[in-house]
């Protein structure tokens, strides 16, 4: 296969445009790991702060300022991150498919049609790509650590007071104290990392769990509720997320609710929701998480072997004989870094 540079700038442009008229979303990573990092090279210097609540100590004036008050507060590694690359091919059989209502000749060349089939192949690939970042930011944050190509774990040091934790007593327990539940661990995230959380994102059963507890009930928003219950509302643009309605938690005040049943096919071909079941993240909707890309293998504007940086680095090919094949790779090296370890609250309720 032959690499050409001119193509690809081509094709990268009309998949920027395709990329407009069919935007992608996911929800953990919009959500809470919003923020983005470009590396030049293939490895990231991944940075974390726990956030701590000392404040300064006086000294005398004119003293030595250094102090032995100092904490270590940040954590700076270098990983070396995952990479995914597929590819997609063009043949003469695809030229010869048309959609319903595409025009036959104008206004589309020969040369802009392929380039536009190629980038909506490039599309399906993206969405993969997509839900693997999820899982990623899923797994930060379940977890605390992240899996690596070669199986080992990135861990990002999470209080084992705010990650991975259980209710006093299971919430489908007649006995169960949601809200008081909800009132500690709001305080902890408070004590540990001067956060006050005002979002909620739960696993399907677990809203079936709040919606049935009497107390809660009480304290949800009544303007959700209709005919006895609780309505809820799809949000645009995220598929299996619904906004539940708002929880008044006390010595908290009020959180929002998003029931999240989006799932994905896991190596084994089962399919898997990203938030387990019996989960429950609680957080704040101004967050420090970021997405983080190292740069991958490709080639440069002029054809030469180099490494490309960004989220996703695209290269065209053509096939140097018959049959006619061309051909375009997509990858990309992200990192989930959550960045302010002391920012949510995981726990399993079951």
């Amino acid at each position: 296969m032959a690499y050409d540079p001119m193509v690809t700038a081509g094709l990268m442009k009309v998949y920027a445009t395709y990329k407009v008229a069919h935007p992608q979303h996911q929800f953990f990573k919009d959500m809470l790991f919003g923020g983005r990092l470009i590396s030049g090279t293939d490895q990231l210097t991944v940075e974390t702060k726990r956030a701590g609540q000392k404040v300064a100590a006086s000294i005398a004036r004119f003293a030595n300022p250094n102090s032995a008050e100092a904490s270590d507060s940040f954590k700076i590694s270098t990983y070396t991150p995952p990479c995914y690359a597929e590819r997609t091919s063009l043949t003469s059989a695809d030229l010869r498919n048309f959609a319903f209502g595409e025009p036959l000749d104008k206004p589309w060349s020969i040369d802009q049609r392929r380039l536009a089939i190629m980038a909506e192949k490039l599309g399906n690939i993206d969405d993969k790509f997509l839900r693997t970042e999820e899982l990623m930011c899923a797994e930060a944050l379940t977890t605390g650590k992240v899996k690596m190509h070669d199986g080992s774990y990135i861990q990002y040091d999470v209080d084992s007071d705010l990650v991975d934790i259980t209710p006093t007593k299971d919430w489908d327990d007649v006995a169960a104290n949601i809200l008081g539940d909800l009132q500690l661990w709001g305080q902890n995230l408070l004590d540990k990392g001067g956060i006050i959380p005002d979002m909620m994102i739960v696993a399907p059963d677990v809203f079936t769990m709040l919606v049935n507890d009497a107390k809660v009930q009480k304290v949800m928003d009544i303007r959700n509720y209709s005919l006895g219950d609780i309505g809820v509302k799809p949000l645009v643009g995220y598929k299996g997320v619904t906004f539940s309605g708002i929880v008044m938690a006390p010595a908290i005040g009020p959180i929002k609710v998003y029931t999240y049943a989006n799932k994905y096919v896991n190596s084994s071909g089962a399919l898997t929701p990203y938030l387990p079941v019996g989960g429950v993240i609680l957080a704040n909707s101004i967050n420090e998480g970021k997405m983080m890309y190292a740069a991958t293998d490709g080639f440069n504007s002029a054809g030469e072997v180099s490494t490309v940086a960004g989220e996703r680095s695209i290269f065209y090919e053509k096939a140097d004989r018959l049959p006619a094949v061309e051909s375009a790779v997509m990858q990309m090296a992200p990192l989930a870094n959550p960045f302010g370890l002391d920012t949510w609250v995981y726990a399993n309720v079951t």
